[in-house]
């Protein structure tokens, strides 16, 4: 055997034997993404000791609200993050699935080889993330009972509201301030994460699967001496990457449509905000 057969054997050992390791490692950096995001139930238990705080009065509740709707919001994009790093990472295990199986090989193995999965939450963290949208509404719905506990009906709450000076109306209005910036805030975490996501699977879209045993090549991609020209799939892809431009043009759409409502309530805010001043109402 040549020096430059001796040379590919060594290559070809020692690439099948980092391939399988990386495998193992993405593996086991799904499991640990996959359990950060269930780890943003301790963010939102402290929002629950913030919330709790401020309804026996140790904390403005205005503040305490702004605080656990922010924990909401935090948690929400925390597990955002865990999904796309998740959803990477199987689509990195697809990518290496294609060196070693072939088309064929989804009908007794597993029907998605080679195929990047859609950016979409996964069923567990789907639950969390909704979760905790649930918490961020419940925090608010707290600050307002506990302001209209105050009075009998919402017409006797309203009015003290107008009328109470530049300070209260900044501290009180800070819990909807926040609430109004939140949906932005999410979406553009949802968006970065999308384009960072189509970035990867345009990039490295993976070897392509070969279409039949006959096909078998080394894990080099070079095809095998006594075997025919690798046949390869068509672009496994195509589905996935339309659906990705949709799901792009729709997230910029409303990620425009939330920072021009956020930027209307923060206008109107400021606006009501500096008119009472100049009406020396602090």
């Amino acid at each position: 055997m040549s020096a430059y057969d001796r040379a590919r054997k060594e290559v070809r050992a020692q690439r099948h034997d980092f391939i399988q390791s990386y495998y193992n490692m993405a593996t086991n950096d799904l499991d640990r993404h996959l359990k950060g995001g269930w780890q943003t139930i301790a963010i939102l238990a402290g929002g629950v000791a913030v919330l709790g705080a401020g309804n026996d009065g140790k904390i403005g509740l205005p503040i305490a609200t702004a605080m656990a709707i922010g924990a909401a919001v935090w948690g929400a994009a925390t597990v955002i993050d865990a999904n796309y790093w998740s959803q990477r990472a199987i689509a990195f295990l697809s990518n290496v699935e294609a060196v070693y199986f072939t088309k064929a090989d989804r009908t007794t193995f597993n029907p998605y080889i080679g195929q990047h999965p859609k950016p979409k939450l996964m069923d567990s963290l789907k639950y969390l993330f909704w979760f905790c949208i649930f918490f961020g509404a419940c925090a608010l719905a707290n600050f307002l009972w506990m302001v209209l506990s105050r009075y009998s009906n919402l017409q006797e709450a309203f009015i003290p509201f107008c009328r109470q000076g530049a300070v209260h109306f900044l501290f009180y209005g800070v819990p909807f301030l926040v609430s109004a910036w939140s949906p932005y805030y999410l979406l553009r975490v949802i968006h970065r994460r999308l384009l960072d996501y189509i970035h990867f699977n345009q990039s490295s879209p993976g070897p392509g699967v070969v279409e039949d045993q006959a096909s078998l090549r080394f894990v080099t991609f070079e095809a095998l001496p006594e075997a025919q020209k690798p046949v390869m799939e068509q672009d496994t892809h195509a589905v996935l990457r339309s659906s990705l431009g949709k799901e792009k043009v729709f997230y910029e759409w409303w990620k425009c449509t939330s920072i021009v409502a956020a930027t209307i309530a923060t206008m109107l805010y400021v606006g009501i905000f500096f008119y009472k001043i100049s009406q020396l109402g602090i």
